[in-house]
């Protein structure tokens, strides 16, 4: 009787929205990770299996693995059946299915999927669930005493908190496109633009301009139009455009700001060594800014790299 409310988010969202989309399906025909395997691609359908080791490590896994050994045994118990059946629907289906889905919609380039690893984050709550049944079989075997109280625990504690550290430097340190971003930012905040209106593609600019994103005045993600980028953009406004999002998420190829007579191409930005990004781009920061009406095509003989 409990299973319809689970449902409860899906209807009560749909409900919300159907006055304004005028569809009580729009959760589903408005997903915005749609179009965009174009973009990102596909891959193969084991991805995210064989990545399990960074993903959850190596000793997660195996508690997990003896965990659904612990369900599959308490299935043939007849006073541990019920429970069992419980977990399995509500823990180890569910995990499945999510971890599924994702492997699914990456090999086919469905749904907007990159093949990103850290959408599994979602579920590991649910693998620990199943871990510490087979953490609770490891114990069972073990006599009472020092080694279970103490020694198994520390032992498995050391286990979990090593391999990631293996996968994943601390502390993270930023990369080459980050800190080339943070030099076009530290540019812009002692250029003449400073205080005009900015547009960007890529968020960490933003961030280190210390712009709120939220202040349409001050700032807007990508250009309003990328087939026309000078539509409705107030002259004097900057332009900021990187290999990474201007042509991939932004649509926006970096022709149709250079051959563009509304802009006029301030600064370049250029890694000291090449950096290939998606799509085969080699990665650059652009700056541009908008020419006021009857000025256009003018662009500045000196280029900064």
């Amino acid at each position: 009787k409990s299973i319809p409310f689970l449902f409860a988010g899906f209807v009560f969202f749909s409900l919300l929205g159907w006055p304004y989309y005028h569809d009580p399906l729009w959760v589903i025909h408005k997903m915005p990770y749609t179009g965009a395997a174009d973009i990102y691609g596909h891959g193969p359908m084991l991805h995210f299996v064989t990545r399990a080791p960074r993903i959850f490590g190596f000793t997660l896994i195996c508690f997990w693995l003896t965990g659904l050994i612990s369900l599959v045994f308490d299935l043939f118990r007849l006073q541990k059946r019920d429970s069992a059946l419980r977990e399995i629907w509500f823990v180890v289906l569910p995990f499945l299915a999510y971890f599924t889905a994702h492997s699914y919609v990456w090999w086919k380039g469905l749904g907007g999927s990159l093949g990103l690893i850290r959408v599994m984050a979602g579920v590991v709550p649910l693998t620990v669930v199943t871990a510490m049944r087979g953490y609770d079989l490891i114990a069972h075997y073990i006599p009472t005493g020092k080694v279970r109280a103490y020694v198994l625990p520390g032992i498995v504690l050391i286990a979990l908190i090593i391999p990631p550290l293996h996968y994943h430097k601390v502390p993270v340190k930023p990369d080459e496109v980050r800190i080339l971003l943070s030099q076009a930012a530290d540019w812009v905040k002692k250029s003449p633009y400073a205080n005009h209106r900015i547009y960007y593609y890529d968020l960490y600019f933003q961030y280190c301009l210390g712009l709120d994103p939220y202040d349409a005045n001050r700032c807007r993600e990508k250009v309003q139009d990328p087939e026309d980028p000078g539509k409705d953009i107030p002259a004097g406004s900057l332009v900021e455009w990187d290999a990474h999002y201007g042509p991939n998420e932004g649509r926006l190829p970096l022709d149709r700001l250079m051959n563009n007579p509304d802009f006029s191409l301030v600064k370049v930005f250029k890694p000291e060594h090449t950096i290939q990004v998606m799509g085969g781009y080699e990665y650059a920061i652009y700056l541009f800014v908008k020419n006021p009406e009857g000025k256009g095509g003018k662009i500045n003989d000196k280029i900064y790299k």
